[in-house]
């Protein structure tokens, strides 16, 4: 254990404990962590009566025995009650209504809220479920909230400010744990009753970053923890609970347990105290113990970029909102104002973070709404909007997604239309938050593991799978397939600069387009690691493209490539058939004709297979193309599906305000 200093009640002491690397850090954990508790822990219990009490615990750090007695200090409490940090103390009233009360250890008194001190507690939510039970919801030392829904999540609520700001951490059947206990700075543990008579896992999550830094981690017991009818913490790890005395049921024990993170096992458990009574509630102040030196998530530099390309998606009202990152660093949407015309956009620049960076990404969710998110050269912190509604109004502040991730994020849905975000880290790792479910947001970040990724990289969904594409950091295309896991990183080719562009084909094929250290582009198409291909040329000497190709596949199955060319202009190229080695002469659309870019293209394809690629120019207008086979674009019938192999006419040009 080592040693420690016992100072007076109040104070603190501390016990010195081996470091670890939480599972999915990102930096070197410091040399050692210290365990520092309050002299004593005070600990509150009710009565089946409505009577408070007051306990106290003098040595949280190794389990001595509880001080004799108690302090009656209220009355009342026979409805749903948990405490917090620093004295605070909730209660769930019949109405839903959440009320906070403040034990003050120094007064030994309740405080006192209202402009007169008038009032015992102030309420700050309303809609809680008035039916959750002590086991179901718990709080952290950081004073954030989590809870065992009814429905199987877990979910994390944080309460500052007046408002409350709410997440699912995990789903899973409703059943499969029934207590759920906070024991330190995002640590909490749930116990499984249907397995090993109680078992126990250890879950940490950084909130500040959105990302577990340890999930579901078995916990060694050796006892079951199903005999106790209740679990609760000081923080860091230093856990008590309650079990009635089976040769006595008017009589309850209470028991210290501490967790080893070395070994994974609680230490031996010590009794530390008897004869209290068998029905009564428990909860303590929940950052009495914290872990001093532990590691955390340390933000990346991330460069401002200005010039990155544009996302595009379609709405359900079939228009085409292009999203980027302008010169201000503001995150911007520009949409169409009718579908039959391409140059006629309505701008809006969202509020709230001005420091977005790169290439955004973007995924329309199940019911329509628009997600949009970026990375933040202030902090490596990622922002984005979601729609009210869809095709509607947007929200007016900028939701925070975690990360303290490097690159830009990439946002793909899933055959149920589930969006999962990905992106790399400084150390090449593939990070992954998946959608809680079509239209709940986001559970979160998970390192999925590798090291060869760099930033430049894309993701296409196949079938159920995910297929990472990207440039590896020894200039390798690197091909890697997620499911719940990460495969493994396979190299596919090299000589790559930039990001690739990735399309699968309807028989499963991946395709990948590339710019070659030579400044061709170069493409390669099949299963797994055996894609294989040739330069695609056309476009003069090398080098011949100047930053990264689009790519999208067509109605037909046909490949259209866009890049932006060493004179700044826009080309476009595509396969003369389905399969076909061939492509097009390289041409620049008359639509956009001398029309400088100043990104590399992006690319999309709609829903009736027609392809649009859009740039911005160096004055930060945009430029899109729409490739139809029909009669020129600007007329409703034009709208015909480029389903055919001959080349689609591209119409459009720069877009008016």
């Amino acid at each position: 254990m080592g040693t420690y200093r016992r100072r007076a009640l109040g104070a603190l002491v501390a016990v010195a404990v081996a470091a670890v690397v939480p599972i999915g850090a990102t930096h070197t954990a410091v040399a050692a962590e210290t365990l520092r508790c309050n002299s004593s822990v005070t600990m509150f219990g009710s009565m089946a009566d409505g009577s408070f009490r007051k306990y106290q615990h003098d040595e949280p750090e190794n389990g001595g025995r509880m001080r004799p007695g108690f302090a009656g200090i209220g009355g009342g409490w026979d409805l749903l009650w948990f405490a917090g940090v620093n004295g605070h103390v909730y209660q769930v009233l019949s109405n839903g209504n959440l009320h906070r009360f403040r034990w003050n250890d120094q007064t030994q008194t309740w405080d006192r809220f209202g402009p007169g001190g008038e009032l015992w507690s102030e309420k700050i939510g309303e809609g809680w479920d008035s039916t959750l039970t002590q086991n179901k919801v718990t709080v952290d030392n950081n004073g954030d909230f989590y809870k065992l829904a009814s429905n199987g999540d877990i979910t994390w609520e944080r309460y500052a400010d007046g408002k409350w700001e709410k997440r699912i951490l995990e789903t899973g059947a409703a059943n499969r744990y029934d207590l759920i206990v906070a024991a330190g700075d995002g640590v909490f543990y749930v116990r499984d009753p249907h397995q090993n008579s109680g078992q126990l896992f250890r879950y940490v999550y950084d909130a500040d970053s959105q990302r577990w830094m340890e999930q579901k981690r078995w916990v060694n017991d050796g006892h079951g923890a199903n005999a106790l009818k209740q679990m609760f913490s000081a923080g860091a790890d230093v856990l008590y609970g309650s079990e009635t005395n089976h040769g006595n049921p008017e009589d309850g024990y209470v028991w210290w347990y501490r967790f080893d993170k070395e070994t994974g096992y609680l230490k031996p458990r010590v009794l530390v105290d008897t004869g209290v009574p068998a029905g009564m509630r428990w909860a303590a102040t929940t950052n009495s113990c914290e872990i001093l030196g532990a590691t955390q998530p340390q933000a990346p530099i991330v460069p401002a970029r200005y010039d990155a390309p544009n996302t595009l998606l379609q709405g359900t009202d079939r228009k085409v909102t292009h999203f980027y990152v302008n010169v201000q660093g503001g995150l911007t949407a520009a949409k169409q104002v009718y579908v039959d015309n391409t140059v006629l956009l309505n701008y809006q620049t969202f509020d709230g973070h001005h420091k977005h960076t790169g290439q955004p990404g973007a995924v329309r969710r199940q019911d329509g709404r628009f997600e949009v998110v970026t990375n933040s050269s202030e902090d490596g912190e990622y922002r984005g909007n979601l729609q009210v509604d869809p095709n509607g109004t947007w929200q007016k502040t900028a939701p925070r997604y975690g990360g303290l991730i490097l690159s830009d994020p990439v946002i793909v849905n899933d055959a149920n239309n589930v969006a999962s975000m990905f992106a790399v880290d400084g150390g090449g790792a593939l990070w992954r938050r998946t959608g809680a479910r079509a239209n709940d947001g986001f559970l979160p970040w998970v390192k999925l593991g590798g090291s060869s990724f760099t930033s430049d990289f894309t993701v296409v969904r196949r079938g159920a799978d995910f297929l990472v594409v990207g440039q590896g950091k020894e200039n390798n295309l690197i091909v890697a397939k997620v499911t719940d896991t990460l495969g493994p990183e396979q190299i596919v080719g090299g000589g790559i600069v930039g990001r690739p562009a990735a399309v699968v084909h309807q028989n499963g094929d991946l395709q990948v387009v590339y710019k070659t250290t030579l400044g061709f582009l170069q493409t390669k198409r099949g299963q797994g690691d055996s894609l294989a291909g040739a330069p695609i040329k056309g476009l003069g000497a090398p080098p011949q493209s100047k930053g990264s190709p689009a790519a999208v596949l067509r109605g037909g199955g046909i490949l259209e490539v866009a890049v932006r060319g060493e004179d700044d202009l826009v080309y476009i190229s595509g396969q003369t058939a389905p399969a076909s080695d061939t492509f097009r002469p390289w041409t620049v659309p008359p639509a956009i004709g001398t029309v400088e870019s100043a990104t590399e293209p992006a690319g999309l394809v709609l829903e009736d297979g027609i392809p649009v690629f859009s740039f911005r120019t160096p004055q930060g207008e945009i430029a899109s193309v729409f490739g139809y086979t029909g009669p020129p674009a600007g007329q409703a019938q034009a709208r015909t599906s480029a389903s055919t192999s001959s080349a689609p006419a591209y119409t459009g040009g720069v877009a008016k305000r």
